[in-house]
């Protein structure tokens, strides 16, 4: 299966970077 997270976004702008979580968030369930 493959998944793609697409983010838009940037943490050091201080924007919504949701994709940046989404991606955080999986690397703590699953090994990627």
């Amino acid at each position: 299966m493959r998944i793609l997270v697409l983010g838009v976004g940037n943490i050091l702008l201080t924007d919504e970077a949701i994709g940046v979580r989404i991606v955080e968030a999986l690397e703590q369930r699953y090994i990627l």
